[in-house]
């Protein structure tokens, strides 16, 4: 019968095994704390995502019920559209809006047209996930505009120039969402869209 000599008996020692699981412990935190960055992360593309869509359907609506004018350019007469019957400055969106229908309109002036339009894009606002809140301003700007600006207060800028010449309008949003990543921190956000005249 063989027996064993205690110095080729080998394993770990507590203080090893101890050190194993910290360090795989630490690891899945890490995993843990990425998986929720980038959730956060989905969250705020398809916020972006659904708010460019809702910009632009606007925008299409716009393009189809322009204020057509004349204007004089040195001494040419040029067509001057604008989208008067939608300037809005500065909206929050609050309350409950819900999707109308053409069938839902009760008058046939572009200002009607144009109230429909802007409830729908208001309605499609109101559906986004993990915003505290929303503004809004159609205006018309100058040539090349400035970006919009919101702060985590809730305080939105539109940075629209006072009495702008640019042809068209433009569509400014800012919104400020919770960060699921980190407790009672805000993020805010702002988009652009410049409607052709």
């Amino acid at each position: 019968m063989k027996t064993l000599n205690k110095r080729y008996i080998q394993g770990a020692t507590l203080t090893e095994v101890m050190i194993s699981v910290f360090v795989l412990t630490f690891g899945i935190l890490a995993l843990m704390l990425t998986q929720i960055r980038s959730v956060a992360s989905i969250a705020q593309a398809e916020n972006q995502t659904l708010i460019a869509q809702a910009a632009e359907a606007l925008a299409e609506g716009m393009q189809v019920n322009p204020t057509l004018d004349f204007k004089i350019v040195g001494s040419k007469k040029v067509l001057d559209v604008q989208y008067a019957a939608y300037k809005k400055d500065d909206v929050q969106i609050s309350g409950t809006k819900t999707f109308k229908k053409l069938s839902d309109l009760t008058g046939n002036s572009k200002e009607d047209l144009a109230n429909l339009q802007l409830d729908n894009f208001e309605a499609a606002l109101q559906q986004l996930p993990d915003i505290e809140q929303i503004h809004y301003s159609i205006c018309q700007d100058k040539e090349t505009p400035d970006e919009p600006e919101m702060t985590a207060a809730g305080v939105f800028n539109d940075n629209c120039a006072a009495g702008g010449s640019a042809n068209g309008a433009v569509i400014k949003v800012g919104w400020v969402m919770a960060n699921a990543s980190k407790q009672g921190e805000k993020t805010t956000f702002t988009y652009m869209l410049k409607v052709k005249g």
